[in-house]
Order: structure tokens, then C-alpha cells, then sequence
């Protein structure tokens, strides 16, 4: 009769566990620009751009469990999605997700509940003003074009304290003349979602491309970044991959391990461009 109790018991938790929502992490910011540039100057700004997809025939509400780098503000609110429907959130506060008093604060976790049934994807935009070059025109005449299709992962779990992460991939091409890879900068973040302060010990390398390289992988710096407990920490681990002192022209990758419950990212960006993002990868997240 015991054994047919802790039968029942455990068939019970496996069916509210089926069906209970999941807790996601949401990596979210806003950059805002130097909006008193010089005269004919273009300039551009920054913000994560998050979709939820209901994919249930009733309405469903995304909760808001949290957020780093910061204390919550007084009253964040719940998001609902209507059925079949999929809803847009800019970088901005308007749902009071951000750190409270986060006009310092431009990089943020969300710890968000998300029912069964919502899908979740988010990505990285650009907002780029181009005044246009022509000094004797003043007001200067351009455009505001906003770019978007640099994808953000949404994170179900956090990695345990160890283990290493990979980031394949992180060069964004060639140069015009394909006599190497473009110059291009690498950003890492990496969020603690541990209780005590973080050390995240990063390795960044370059290969040569080929299924029969002619050397193996050459280790080109080593580098660590500290988080404190519940704080997203972003940095900029290679700023220029021209001028690394790497003996082969191919393929860049970073390896993070952190000493805590963490996630970590990796965003390489080409230099001396504006960010247009010519193409889109979406990464979506589909929870439970």
C-alpha cells in the first residue's frame, strides 16, 4: 500500500511538473546615444528586442520573477498574450522589468515565468541616424534607419560552476581582399545567478579553417571578468582581431568557465562599420 501511495505521489509530481511553467532568463539592455553629437556626425543606439509567441488557444501571462544588476522597481507588470498571437518588447521600461533607477544600468537579466505554450526568442538592435556629410547644410539631412537580426540566446538553466561554455564562431568573415578575417571586436557576458561573487576565466583562440589544418588551435589571450552575485557583466575581451597576435588566418572561438551557476555569451562585431546586421539567425527558446 506504501509502495502504491509513492506511486501515486510521484505520478502526481511528474504531471504538475509537465505542465507547470518554466523559469527563463532574458538577456535585455538600452544603450542610448549621445543624442548631442557634432554636426554631421552619424550616430546609432542600441536595445534587445524580446518576442513571446502563445501558441495555446487561451490567453497566457508571462510573470515577472526578477532582475539583476539592481533591485526591482515598484510595480513591474505582468505580460498577457492573446492566442496564436505574438507580442514584441523593445529595450525600454514601459513593463517596469529593468533595475529600478537603471538610467546607469544599460545591461540586465530578466528572471521571467513563462507558461507552457510560449515561445520566447530575443535579439540584439540597432538604431543608426545618418546625418548625411554635408557641412554646408546645417540642419544636416539624413535618416533613422533601425537594424536588426543579431540574435541573443533565452537560457531555460544556468551551466554549473566548472564548466566550460563554447563559443564557436565568433570572426564575422573575411575582408574584401580574403587575405584574412575581418577586423571585428568580441564581446563576452557573462550573468552569476550565484550567491557569492564570480571569477570567469576566459580563453579566446583562432584556427585555421579546414578539415586538415596545417597547426592546431593557437591560444591568443587569456583573460577573467568578476560578477557579482545576480549581476550581468559585460566586456569587451578582443578589440580588434586584426591587430591579435594569432599565426593563422581562419576562425576565432572563446571558451568561458565560471566559478559559479552562470550563463555566458559571445557577440563579435565588425569594426569601423556602422551595425546594419546584413542578415538574421533567430534562436528561439520553447520552453517546457
Amino acid at each position: 500500500m506504501k509502495r502504491h501511495r509513492l506511486a501515486l505521489l510521484i505520478t502526481g509530481f511528474l504531471i504538475a511538473s509537465s505542465l507547470s511553467a518554466a523559469e527563463v532568463h532574458v538577456v535585455r539592455f538600452l544603450v542610448q546615444p549621445d543624442f548631442n553629437p557634432p554636426p554631421c556626425v552619424s550616430f546609432d543606439a542600441w536595445s534587445s528586442e524580446t518576442f513571446f509567441h502563445n501558441s495555446t488557444d487561451v490567453v497566457q501571462t508571462v510573470q515577472f520573477l526578477g532582475v539583476s544588476n539592481g533591485k526591482p522597481g515598484p510595480n513591474p507588470k505582468p505580460l498577457s498574450i492573446p492566442p496564436h498571437q505574438t507580442v514584441e518588447i523593445p529595450g525600454d521600461d514601459s513593463l517596469g522589468w529593468s533595475p529600478a533607477g537603471a538610467r546607469g544600468t544599460v545591461l540586465w537579466v530578466n528572471r521571467l515565468d513563462v507558461p507552457q505554450g510560449v515561445i520566447v526568442a530575443n535579439r540584439v538592435t540597432s538604431t543608426v541616424d545618418d546625418v548625411g556629410t554635408d557641412p554646408t547644410r546645417l540642419p544636416c539631412t539624413g535618416r533613422q534607419t533601425e537594424y536588426a537580426g543579431l540574435p541573443l540566446p533565452v537560457f531555460g538553466a544556468l551551466t554549473p560552476a566548472g564548466t566550460t561554455q563554447y563559443f564557436l564562431g565568433t570572426d564575422v568573415g573575411t575582408d574584401p581582399a580574403e587575405t584574412g578575417t575581418k577586423d571585428a571586436r568580441l564581446n563576452i557576458g557573462v550573468y552569476n545567478g550565484g550567491a557569492a561573487a564570480a571569477v570567469a576565466s576566459i580563453r579566446i583562440y583562432c584556427g585555421q579553417k579546414g578539415p586538415d589544418p596545417g597547426s592546431p588551435n593557437s591560444l591568443v589571450s587569456t583573460q577573467q571578468v568578476q560578477a557579482p552575485p545576480d549581476s550581468l557583466v559585460q566586456k569587451t575581451v578582443l578589440s580588434s582581431t586584426s591587430a591579435a597576435p594569432c599565426p593563422v588566418v581562419g576562425f576565432w572561438y572563446a571558451t568561458v568557465t565560471a566559478d559559479q551557476p552562470s550563463f555566458a555569451y559571445a557577440i563579435g562585431l565588425a569594426n569601423g562599420t556602422l551595425p546594419t546586421f546584413p542578415g538574421t539567425v533567430a534562436l528561439t527558446y520553447t520552453g517546457n
